[in-house]
């Protein structure tokens, strides 16, 4: 087989391996039924391939090895199994890897896949990109660790109970919730179906992906955001240099992750100030807004997302307790901080 074919299926499906082997074989790429198959007891991946061999094999030593070989672009490798291993080999070179002969993934845990497919709406993964920095990272209430997609409201809700994102999406037939964490990944695939379970939502695509995640228990709170996306108040612009301003913001508003990065906004009168503090020091930035607020105004906010929700829209309506941010297909609230 070509080498490119093989890590092409190896790659489409590494979102199911786990960092430690807390379970038999999860940190293990596994060939079983002409597909090579991945889970991690929260994901499952399985892209359709046929190396000709049944078993279960390391995936970093198998990867690395394989992507480290060098060949040409039309070079083959040949794949064969010697007892129990797998044994490489290309113009050059020859290796064995271990093998697991028997497949020990606790596969049947995930719910079976029937015939109801339902489409995947055309703007559903733009959305959850927009939504997904509001999620709660708070296992204390596991649902608010979703983006909640509505089949009523047709849109994609995430909350941390302090900020709220709500993103129009037509067309979703079933209503789920997709764990926050696997998002980064789940955008990448070119998903045309998916199907909602008890325990389990699978997506596939029309390269033969199948792409498995587990649900989290409780109900999405999408009325309280509803009611709560409803503000009424002054409405102000953000000036047109606020993108530089909060660049530059980022510099002192550091964190050990991007998701914990926060600036202070202060509105009083016609002046807006951004301030960001950070270990190695602060920075303070001052600029007009279109008109004068009547009562002043703060709040924290993360600086890339708000740079983000700007992009959407500079417009927002201030509020008695939220700040709104609202376009015709995007919402976001904030909690104010006010005294």
């Amino acid at each position: 087989m070509k080498k490119q074919e093989i890590l092409k299926a190896l790659e489409a499906v590494k979102p199911g391996l786990a960092h430690k082997d807390l379970i038999e074989q999860s940190t293990s790429f596994a060939f079983m039924k002409n597909r090579v198959v991945t889970f991690n007891d929260e994901i499952s991946v399985s892209y359709p391939i046929d190396i000709g061999i049944e078993g279960a094999v390391r995936a970093e030593e198998f990867y690395s090895l394989l992507n480290k070989i060098k060949t040409k672009k039309d070079d083959e490798i040949e794949l064969t199994q010697e007892e129990n291993e797998i044994r490489i080999t290309g113009k050059k070179i020859i290796a064995g890897i271990k093998l697991q002969s028997e497949i020990n993934l606790p596969l049947d845990e995930i719910d079976e896949m029937g015939d109801n497919w339902e489409e995947v709406p055309k703007e559903l993964f733009s959305a959850l990109k927009l939504c997904v920095f509001t999620a709660s990272r708070d296992m204390s209430r596991p649902i608010l660790t979703c983006l909640h997609c509505s089949e009523s409201k047709e849109a994609v809700y995430a909350s941390d109970s302090y900020r709220i994102s709500k993103a129009n999406v037509a067309g979703i037939k079933q209503g789920f919730s997709i764990p926050a964490t696997i998002i980064n990944e789940l955008v990448k695939y070119n998903f045309s179906h998916y199907q909602v379970k008890p325990n389990w939502i699978h997506f596939k695509g029309e390269d033969g992906i199948l792409f498995s995640f587990r649900t989290i228990e409780g109900e999405f709170p999408v009325e309280a955001c509803e009611e709560n996306l409803n503000v009424s108040g002054e409405k102000i612009h953000f000036p047109s240099e606020m993108g530089e301003v909060l660049e530059r913001s980022e510099i002192f508003a550091k964190r050990e992750t991007p998701l914990d990065q926060e600036v202070q906004i202060n509105i009083k009168g016609k002046r807006l100030t951004v301030s960001g503090q950070g270990d190695s020091g602060w920075i303070k930035e001052k600029m007009s807004v279109s008109n004068t607020v009547k009562k002043e105004i703060n709040f924290v906010i993360n600086p890339i997302f708000l740079q983000q929700i700007l992009k959407e829209t500079t417009a927002c309506v201030v509020g008695e307790q939220l700040i709104l941010f609202s376009s015709k297909a995007f919402k976001h609230a904030i909690v104010l901080c006010n005294e």
